[in-house]
């Protein structure tokens, strides 16, 4: 049985520093759950532990990827899983931690990989729309549970749901009636760390000052102007998107970018709560402003202790099957 144990939710909320007490009291290694702390060199935008603890604690899955370098939720699901394997070998076992909902979901429940891009077909609709046509009507005529979840505005996904509609024939919800399924021989508990909408709006106004004090001007300037060219993760990163659009003048004035990183932030982690209720074993744990990490922490202890997941040691972790397609679909770029 392979237990997958995580401290969930979204930016600003205080996951590294209740997953780094519960490490001590699990005596467990910390994987980050990030789609950006991945790569090196985004360092000053996106959070990463501070030295104090990354030197307290065994971390993985921080700092392994080039900026250039594409990184999706297949790489994640497979490096983790290597960690995940080295540890149960070692006799250690890990904690998850952080707020990529994707992530979590296509390594507990598997990946739909779906059909590999198809660039004819993507022009083709490019050219469509540009014509005056709806993606969106388009997908509500063949998919209409996709389109209700999909917004219009959101051509990214429209497409890749017309894309797999037309290269399966079968509608992209239909072949993710099955999410939601653990896959077979795996456990899991994620805790949510839940702040009141005032107080995390306040925590990641204060965060984005301290990355700035930190430098991070300097370190997109420096991204910005070495020439080369960036994966779209990190182009797109909330912190480093912004700036960059000033420094190409897009942007007029460094106090607006800085506006913009903080209500893109805010909406940001307003979307990285919608995951909640993709997983409705989910545990939700209400955090005050004045709660500890280590006060949060108990409480998680508490109620892994009354599940009979205390401190023992995992069991070897046993290779898994393949398995069918049931869980999200990952990207395609």
């Amino acid at each position: 049985m392979t237990r997958l144990l995580a401290i969930f939710g979204p930016t600003a909320s205080g996951k590294s520093r209740v997953s780094a007490w519960l490490a001590e009291q699990l005596d467990a290694e910390i994987i980050s759950l990030d789609s950006m702390k991945v790569y090196r060199g985004l360092d000053k935008g996106t959070a990463k532990p501070s030295p104090e603890l990354r030197a307290r604690h065994t971390w993985h899955l921080l700092d392994c990827v080039a900026l250039d370098e594409p990184f999706d939720v297949h790489r994640y699901v497979s490096l983790a899983e290597q960690v995940l394997a080295d540890g149960a070998a070692r006799g250690r076992r890990c904690l998850f931690s952080g707020g990529t909902g994707l992530y979590l979901k296509g390594l507990s429940e598997g990946i739909f990989a779906g059909p590999p891009a198809d660039r004819a077909f993507r022009a083709e609709l490019a050219a469509w729309e540009q014509a005056g046509n709806s993606l969106h009507a388009r997908l509500a005529e063949q998919d209409p549970q996709a389109a209700a979840r999909i917004h219009a505005n959101d051509s990214k996904r429209l497409v890749r749901a017309l894309e797999v509609f037309r290269a399966t024939g079968r509608s992209i919800s239909a072949q993710h009636e099955q999410f939601g399924r653990l896959r077979p021989g795996w456990e899991r508990r994620i805790f949510a760390l839940v702040r009141e909408r005032p107080d995390l709006n306040q925590r990641i106004e204060a965060r984005v000052d301290t990355m700035l004090a930190a430098g991070l001007v300097d370190e997109a300037r420096a991204i910005f102007t070495n020439g080369k060219a960036l994966a779209r993760g990190p182009a797109q990163a909330i912190g480093y998107h912004q700036l960059f659009a000033h420094f190409r003048g897009e942007i007029p004035s460094l106090a607006e970018a800085v506006d913009r990183i903080k209500r893109d932030t805010r909406r940001f982690a307003r979307k990285q709560c919608t995951w909640f209720n993709s997983f409705p074993d989910l545990i939700r744990v209400p955090v005050a402003p004045a709660d500890t990490a280590e006060a949060v922490g108990q409480r998680i202890l508490a109620r892994l202790e009354q599940d009979g997941w205390g401190a023992a040691p995992p069991p070897a972790l046993t290779p898994q099957a393949p398995q069918a397609p049931q869980a999200p679909e990952a990207e395609t770029p």
